[in-house]
């Protein structure tokens, strides 16, 4: 049987006439739109090749002019963007200041252009995030696990769980190959060699994109964690979790709505469980805000989700709007907990590497004949800081995604340098290996990048 327990109230906040949500025009033919959307046009059309121009030039502009004028000037964004995707990372990584700067301009214009639109009616992120719905609030139907913590670490690839000798053996592989980094070894390694870190309990996670293939959720609740899981209602989805979080030694919270019926049961729950994050994301953070509170557990926040095309956009959107949430809430006090925060960051954008990384990719690119087909090398020049240092750059760009990828995933990289580096809350963010997101994970490289590495978290700290 499910327990379940309602959230605590719900308060909302009163608009100032400016900031009055206003009616949203539509074609009474159209689709109804709801939840996080790109922002519309004088004539109601929403654009996401727009509003990312707008996006990037906005961040550029914080810290170089120029490249924000050619950007806005690109005639065609869609083809080109990638060249000034890379020179603005390299801005970034040559001052601390500019790396800040931009992520900061990034954000907020995010926040300020993307809309939320809910009953016909559109507000900003931010206002949006200030008044939960009361009808809408979000309870929780706790499982309990009656397992016990996993002991060694067991890591899955094709179809084995490698541990001991044979994992270490793997890794060695995967290094020798070029897909994987040093530091991620020895990450890994070092979690194999200390038992005791694999003891999750006494520890809460907020799992947005609990459903994600990529995602920790099933090794978090082995561990014997506490996991607040958002994923939308799909009754095989959450019928699976529960199943599997009944074999595990950790607690599954379960966002669903309504009074739980007195003959509840794991095929009932699963039937209707599940939240929105597009269209529910001032409901989410209030119950994720409540539960910290109630649980009394340091929380680490993770983002894992990936949708197609523009919706990855949003639904990017709304978790960052969540996390800039609890952020806020941690500065001010007003969350009772310990806060931190986790990403699962793609290769396939641009940032910084160490130089041990650059030199085993220019290395990698060079054993290949990728270089007599006209391929460019995945690790750029080195770029010299104010401070006179050189930092190391990976381009990992691939035009067959597009901006809007690019952007999804560059705006958790801007949270990431915020949080870390202006807000004092602890982030990981480690590089995932490449892989197609709904299918089995591999370890093959696209051609376009025969030196994509699995990385741990060098992208969160800017310039030294």
């Amino acid at each position: 049987m499910a327990e379940l327990r309602s959230a605590a109230p719900i308060s909302t906040t009163t608009t100032t006439p400016r900031e009055t949500p206003r009616e949203t025009p539509r074609d009474s033919t159209a689709p109804i739109e709801q939840g996080v959307l790109f922002p519309a046009n004088p004539e109601g059309k929403r654009s996401s090749m727009a509003a990312g121009v707008a996006i990037w030039a906005a961040a550029a502009e914080a810290a170089d002019p120029a490249l924000a004028a050619a950007i806005r000037g690109e005639r065609n964004f869609r083809a080109n963007y990638a060249q000034h995707l890379v020179a603005l990372a390299e801005v970034c990584n040559a001052s601390d200041a500019k790396a800040l700067a931009v992520a900061q301009a990034g954000l907020s214009a995010i926040s300020g252009a993307f809309e939320f639109v809910r009953d016909g009616k559109s507000s900003t992120m931010a206002d949006a995030m200030k008044a939960p719905s009361e009808p809408r609030v979000i309870r929780s139907a706790r499982i309990e696990g009656t397992g016990t913590p996993l002991d060694a670490l067991e890591v899955p690839y094709l179809r084995k769980q490698l541990t001991g000798n044979q994992l270490w053996a793997q890794a060695r592989d995967w290094m020798a190959y070029g897909c994987m980094a040093e530091g991620a070894e020895k990450a890994i390694r070092a979690v194999a060699e200390t038992p005791a870190w694999l003891d999750l309990r006494g520890r809460c996670f907020l799992v947005l994109g609990a459903s994600s293939a990529l995602g920790p959720l099933r090794t978090l609740l082995q561990c014997g964690a506490t996991v607040l899981a958002v994923a939308r209602g799909r009754a095989d989805t959450w019928r699976d979790l529960i199943g599997f979080t009944r074999g595990t030694a950790g607690t599954l919270l379960v966002p669903v709505r309504g009074d739980a019926p007195t003959d509840e049961t794991d095929e009932s729950l699963a039937g209707r469980a599940g939240a929105d994050l597009m269209v529910e994301a001032p409901e989410i953070a209030a119950w994720a805000m409540a539960e910290a509170a109630v649980l009394g557990l340091p929380l680490t926040v993770g983002a894992y989700t990936y949708l197609d095309s523009d919706a990855h956009v949003r639904v990017n959107v709304a978790c960052d709007a969540i996390v800039q949430h609890l952020v806020a809430a941690s500065s001010s006090g007003s969350l009772p907990v310990q806060l931190s925060l986790a990403y699962l960051q793609t290769p396939s954008i641009v940032y910084a590497i160490p130089q041990s990384d650059h030199s085993s990719s220019t290395e990698l690119f060079h054993r290949t004949m990728l270089k007599y087909l006209g391929y460019p090398p995945n690790a750029r020049p080195p770029v010299t800081t104010d401070a006179g240092k050189q930092r190391y750059v990976h381009d990992g760009l691939l035009n067959l995604q597009g901006p809007n990828y690019a952007l999804a995933k560059t705006m958790q990289l801007w949270r990431a340098i915020l949080a870390r580096n202006r807000d004092g809350i602890p982030t990981s963010m480690n590089i995932a290996p490449v892989r197609h997101p709904t299918t089995p994970p591999t370890h093959h490289i696209h051609p376009r990048h025969p030196t994509h590495r699995t990385h741990r978290t060098h992208p969160i700290h800017p310039p030294h």
